[in-house]
Parts: C-alpha cells; sequence; structure tokens
C-alpha cells in the first residue's frame, strides 16, 4: 500500500508560472491555482486571490518543497524536486 501511495505522488506535477500562479497536475487533470510564501518558506494555494480557504502545499526550504500528506497507514511525507526538462 505505502509503495502505491508513493507511485501516484510520483505522477503529481507542479508548475509554478510565475510569482503567483502554479498549476498542479494529477493524473489526467490540470488546475491552476493562486500561491503566497510566507518568510518561514509555508506555501499556501487557493483557487482564488481572497485566499479565503487556502490550502498547504508545504515549506519550501533549499531549493525543496516539503509537504505532509496523512494516510489510513499514517504520515507521510512527500518531497517535490525540481526538474529540469
Amino acid at each position: 500500500m505505502i509503495q502505491q501511495l508513493g507511485e501516484q505522488e510520483k505522477q503529481n506535477i507542479i508548475t509554478f508560472l510565475n510569482d503567483s500562479v502554479m498549476t498542479v497536475t494529477v493524473s489526467d487533470i490540470n488546475e491552476k491555482y493562486f500561491y503566497k510564501i510566507d518568510e518561514t518558506g509555508l506555501i499556501i494555494y487557493d483557487k482564488n486571490t481572497t485566499f479565503s480557504l487556502p490550502e498547504k502545499l508545504g515549506i519550501f526550504k533549499d531549493g525543496i518543497i516539503t509537504a505532509e500528506m496523512n494516510t489510513v497507514v499514517g504520515k507521510m511525507n512527500i518531497l517535490y524536486i525540481k526538474k529540469c526538462r
């Protein structure tokens, strides 16, 4: 089960288009979000620029985004690392 979760997360792609807009691709679904990074490196995102119901993406530090996900088997850490195409 843990291997399955890891394989699913490997397929997720986050693309930062500029200093306030990103896209998240999961399977064949591509969604556009607005994001902010605070002074601690916390990245939050929302569909609206008002950030009325923001979601936490993770912490940006040393070029890596570290996110946490709660699963049925416990907490899982996910690292998003820049990949050059």
